[in-house]
């Protein structure tokens, strides 16, 4: 309701003028079941469930339901959006979608452009509630068949999916090699497509060199202040 409150009531009053006079039920009221607590021959508290839907074939017996004095109307409101599956990851648009009819794992990461460079083609992962409990499971697919058309791997989605792309700096381990012995600047170096040792070394010595240049730089700074003192009378 729009405006929740104590009404007082002069005169005998059906529900939906109640209801009216509190402002209307809102847009997210779950009409289903509207709730009037009532006290009952000053004996007990007895609880009705009414059906405001308009496809209720007795809505208009209902809404003039009469309310009597110290009655309660309460209007829940409805539940936590539903029809869509969530997109996580490395990804290009991380979110919320719309789960429409007969949608697949493809669809959901083709359709909108969600592919990022350097994406991990060989897995993605799928938390999905299963009911009655609605407990989560994980379950793994290859992304790259899935994208293909595979139909085991190119899954129906269901409500409340999560899906999550991985990129391949987070599942494949990175190159590396290990430049040692007689070099100016020995260490661990990525390996990259096609790289030869003259690259390796080069690079080490490239480093050594920036670092010697600065050490240069700075001492001829120093020599240059404290000729600069000694000039001084």
């Amino acid at each position: 309701m729009r405006r929740p409150a104590v009404y007082e009531l002069t005169e005998k009053k059906g529900l939906s003028q109640v209801l009216e006079l509190a402002g209307g039920i809102m847009p997210t009221a779950y009409l289903q079941k509207v709730q009037v607590e009532r006290v009952e021959a000053h004996s007990q508290k007895v609880v009705l469930d009414l059906d405001l839907r308009a496809e209720n074939t007795q809505l208009p017996d209902i809404a003039n339901f009469t309310l009597q004095d110290r009655d309660l109307v309460k209007v829940s409101a409805i539940a936590s959006s539903g029809g869509f599956v969530t997109l996580k990851g490395y990804v290009t648009r991380p979110g919320v979608y719309q789960l429409t009819p007969g949608m697949h794992l493809a669809d959901l990461v083709l359709a909108y452009d969600n592919l990022l460079p350097e994406y991990y083609p060989g897995l993605v992962q799928i938390i999905r509630v299963k009911p009655p409990l609605y407990r989560q499971e994980s379950l793994t697919v290859d992304l790259d068949k899935a994208l293909k058309g595979d139909a085991i791997h190119n899954i129906l989605l269901q409500e409340y999916d999560e899906v999550r792309l991985f990129s391949r700096t987070e599942m494949e381990e990175i190159p590396q090699v290990v430049v040692s012995g007689a070099v100016l600047n020995p260490g661990e170096y990525q390996l990259f497509d096609k790289m030869r040792a003259t690259t390796k070394n080069t690079a080490a010595s490239r480093e050594n060199r920036r670092q010697k240049t600065a050490v240069a730089r700075s001492l001829r700074h120093g020599r240059a202040q404290s000729r600069s003192s000694s000039a001084s009378p």
